[in-house]
């Protein structure tokens, strides 16, 4: 055991946590801007807890009426659905969508 090598896993510990802070951003990005075009188009938008990121409910821009709802994930790079997620879209069918962004 050398002088250094507390120093040494504490700055390997925030190497990993400055990696995780990066790639939480990556993935709340294209949440965002997702939610934002959701918006826009006049739909609602609820975030969900389990296997899904949005909860969409479709109305008519003219009449306001229900047309549907749909379950978003979203996705960015070339990042995989976890088992969960891949669970829950085998489930819903094609209520379930994967958004991918190139962020």
């Amino acid at each position: 055991m050398g002088l250094f090598d507390s120093f040494e896993k504490s700055v390997s510990t925030a190497k990993k946590r400055n990696a995780l802070g990066v790639n939480k951003f990556k993935g709340r990005m294209p949440e965002s801007i997702f939610e934002s075009q959701q918006r826009m188009m006049g739909n609602d938008v609820a975030r969900t807890g389990r296997g899904h990121d949005y909860k969409v409910t479709h109305r008519h821009p003219l009449t306001g009426k229900y047309e549907g709802t749909t379950y978003h994930e979203v996705k960015s790079g070339n990042s995989k659905l976890s088992k969960l997620q891949n669970k829950t879209k085998k489930k819903m069918g094609p209520k379930y969508k994967v958004e991918r962004s190139v962020w």
